[in-house]
């Protein structure tokens, strides 16, 4: 029998303690020194009766911690599932543990319903106010006045209307509507010859080395000729896959952060990415931050297109990737669900 601490491990100081993060479990545990000094020594795989003869002190004691840290996940028993699954964390992330903690603890969060968060930030109000929104230039020796906007062109036009709005009107949207959503996105433009890099795509937005990390899946629930269910849209095809009905789905508040507002919608675009794409070029983890500022351009374009269809639109993060990514059988650890725009009817 082998043993080998955990890649997904993280330690850090809380108050008075020293505590263990097992990330990709989102656990966490007091430890002591006596731990991190086994742990440190379990790199790589080793015979656990070698484990412990290696170990300075008392045999009996670091038998007992072994047995401890292998019940909870943190020093992994070779062939075991959780040995498996760390094994996928090893061969497909590629960002190391600072990007890792971040992006896998922060997922499947619990959020409370708005009644308790009115109550917050009542809360937060009486502990004092709110940073200024906004920075003036008052106060600056130099301050130039720059020609006004014409909000008459087309174009300024649709960016000014632009705005979240979180009522629906209880009927469908146009089957056009959400294509050209989908279009604005994430449509493909031309694929463009990189040379000894391959072919790669041009969307309509802009993508770190044109890797295109992301695929767009619609849960479409009222959108005329389209049977609801949860589609995948191939931006090589402009087309829609069926990848499951909606038979048995929960209400859209259970999987978008409770917000009951989300249960008018007439159709959910998740923004899921595919890690690899950027990873295999980009190795840094700053590869992981660009991946997440590709979200801003691709909700932008999707909400800017809704607003010329005439049909309402909000972006939210408040997501139960788990069950969202069972739902679109996407891999655990090489793909995610980072975003969600929800689109209704609007209101005349």
């Amino acid at each position: 029998m082998r043993i080998r601490r955990a890649a997904t491990l993280v330690s850090t100081f809380e108050n008075d303690k020293t505590v263990l993060h097992n990330f990709l479990r989102k656990e966490i545990f007091e430890c002591t020194p006596r731990v991190l000094e086994i742990l440190a020594r379990l790199a790589d795989w080793i015979p656990l009766e070698d484990a412990l003869a290696g170990l300075p002190g008392d045999p009996a004691a670091n038998a007992e911690i072994l047995k401890t840290l292998i019940s909870r996940d943190i020093v992994l028993l070779e062939g075991s599932p959780a040995a498996e699954r760390d094994q996928r964390y090893r061969d497909h992330w590629r960002w190391g543990a600072v990007a890792g903690f971040y992006h896998f603890s922060l997922r499947d969060l619990e959020f409370i319903d708005a009644e308790r968060k009115l109550e917050q930030l009542r809360e937060y109000k009486a502990e004092g106010d709110s940073p200024p929104l906004l920075t003036s230039n008052d106060g600056l020796d130099v301050v130039e006045p720059l020609p006004p906007v014409n909000l008459d062109d087309p174009f300024y036009d649709i960016l000014y209307r632009r705005r979240s709005r979180r009522e629906y009107a209880s009927k469908p949207i146009s089957l056009q509507a959400l294509g050209n959503c989908l279009f604005a996105g994430k449509g493909l433009k031309e694929i463009g010859d990189a040379g000894e890099f391959g072919r790669l795509p041009l969307t309509m937005t802009p993508s770190g080395g044109a890797r295109n990390p992301f695929e767009l899946y619609v849960w479409a629930r009222a959108v005329e000729g389209l049977a609801p269910g949860f589609y995948h849209y191939s931006s090589l095809e402009h087309t829609l896959g069926l990848v499951r009905d909606d038979d048995g789905a929960p209400p859209p508040s259970r999987l978008l952060g409770k917000q009951e507002w989300t249960n008018g919608a007439a159709a959910v675009v998740f923004l899921c990415a595919t890690f690899e794409r950027s990873a295999w070029k980009y190795r840094q983890a700053l590869a992981y931050r660009v991946v997440l500022m590709e979200v801003g351009a691709i909700l932008q374009n999707v909400q800017l297109a809704a607003t010329h269809a005439g049909i309402a639109s909000s972006p939210t993060g408040a997501l139960a990737e788990t069950e969202i990514e069972r739902l679109l059988g996407l891999e655990e650890i090489e793909q995610a669900t980072l975003f969600a725009i929800v689109l209704g009817a609007g209101h005349e």
